[in-house]
């Protein structure tokens, strides 16, 4: 569907599984075991942070959960799966040697986070405190920006700061992250 090239990361001697996902030679995404939680396998949003252990408490102190505990990724770096006080599950990322995906904002890459939550106030005053996002309405939406962000595309429709959106859930939706890709030709 999206013509990547998938190849086998598991590292020897582990019982998990890992695989890199890449289009024409750049990591895209990876997809591996599902981490210790309840959650339903879906893809998971990771944040890249300074200090994924100082994020994770932090996420706990504003009334978010912590599912997996902060630990290293080999030489990758050193992660989190927290959820926010609405139950909507999403990754701390600290690079270490693996720097993220490498190509997004074009088709067939990862393009944006999306949260569904019952509770946009609450996940307002969540985010905000936790990362420091700030919010702009965009139609029936809102926009999550980080002041002093530069990322995206020159050409998109909404500020470069933009790092995800966020929109009410329906009636009885559980709140969670959402990945979208950019595909050319739906």
């Amino acid at each position: 569907m999206f013509g990547w090239d998938v190849e086998k990361g598991t590292p020897a001697g582990t019982d998990t599984q890992y695989y890199m996902c890449r289009l024409r030679g750049s990591d895209v995404a990876a997809i591996g075991s599902p981490p210790p939680t309840k959650s339903p396998p879906a893809w998971t949003t990771y944040v890249w942070v300074d200090d994924a252990d100082a994020v994770a408490a932090s996420a706990v102190n504003a009334g978010g959960s912590l599912l997996a505990e902060p630990f290293g990724s080999l030489d990758g770096g050193r992660m989190a799966i927290v959820a926010d006080p609405s139950g909507a599950v999403f990754g701390v990322w600290t690079p270490g040697a693996h720097r993220g995906a490498q190509r997004v904002n074009e088709p067939s890459a990862y393009s944006m986070s999306f949260l569904r939550t019952p509770d946009p106030e609450g996940a307002k005053a969540s985010y905000g405190s936790v990362l420091g996002w700030t919010t702009e309405t965009f139609g029936p939406m809102l926009l999550w920006r980080l002041p002093g962000y530069v990322g995206g595309v020159p050409e998109q429709p909404v500020s470069r700061e933009v790092v995800a959106v966020m929109a009410c859930a329906g009636e009885g939706e559980a709140a969670h992250w959402r990945a979208d890709f950019w595909i050319a030709d739906a």
